[in-house]
């Protein structure tokens, strides 16, 4: 089970929704969401599109998202509705194409309240599986789960 993370914002997030940046002057832009590059603000929806980016580096091998493009070139771009196409190194993958309309394209909304959520990601991908697939998947969650309960009890860890 593969797990990506941001833990530099972890424990901001841990008890406020929303973060102001106020210092650090170099971002990875390429990741940010569109409210970010306007206003400095990280949200949950804002790592949202952040996931999308990251979905869409693994579907393309690892190529560099926007390669050879200006901040200014892509934030003009995306405000016009310009999206990171689906890469052609999963054009002869059957699911590529369902993965990228229903996951990756909705973590690029331009409107952070109507992107989706985390959980509807993980709805998105649950209905893409096939039920051996969703059996191991929820058997993994379910140890995960576990783990995680055993760890925080104090006589466990």
């Amino acid at each position: 089970m593969a797990k990506v993370s941001d833990f530099g914002l972890s424990k901001t997030f841990y008890d406020n929704v929303r973060y102001k940046k106020r210092f650090r002057h170099y971002v990875p832009w390429k990741w940010m969401a569109i409210e970010y590059l306007k206003d400095a603000c990280f949200t949950m929806k804002s790592d949202v599109w952040s996931y999308g980016v990251v979905l869409w580096e693994i579907f393309s091998l690892g190529q560099e998202p926007y390669a050879g493009k200006s901040i200014e070139e892509v934030i003009s771009q995306i405000k016009t509705g310009y999206r990171l196409p689906c890469p052609e190194e999963v054009v002869d993958v059957a699911w590529a194409d369902d993965v990228y309309n229903d996951v990756m394209r909705k973590c690029w909304d331009a409107d952070p309240s109507t992107r989706c959520s985390f959980g509807e990601i993980v709805n998105s991908l649950e209905k893409l599986m096939d039920s051996e697939e969703l059996t191991e998947y929820r058997d993994c969650s379910d140890k995960c789960r576990s783990m995680k309960e055993l760890m925080l009890d104090d006589s466990t860890r």
